[in-house]
């Protein structure tokens, strides 16, 4: 997978990881977390896949919200 973060052009990150599928064996999905806790899915091979990624997702974030989460006071 690869992680992409770049604060002055976007306010979230960007993950992208390969999900191959028989047509196209180097098939990429994106997604973009941004700051305001919004998640798009882009390239997912379908909508079950979508669900399951953004179940990792969430887990990710939920499982390690003290190491990745700022909280502004």
């Amino acid at each position: 997978g690869l992680i992409k973060c770049n604060f002055e052009k976007n306010t979230g990150i960007i993950v992208k990881f390969k999900i191959p599928i028989e047509d196209n064996k180097d098939k990429e999905t994106t997604i973009k977390i941004f700051s305001s806790g919004k998640i798009n899915i882009v390239g997912s091979n379908s909508l079950e896949d979508s669900i399951k990624i953004r179940q990792i997702i969430i887990s990710l974030i939920y499982f390690n919200k003290d190491d990745i989460l700022y909280i502004k006071n």
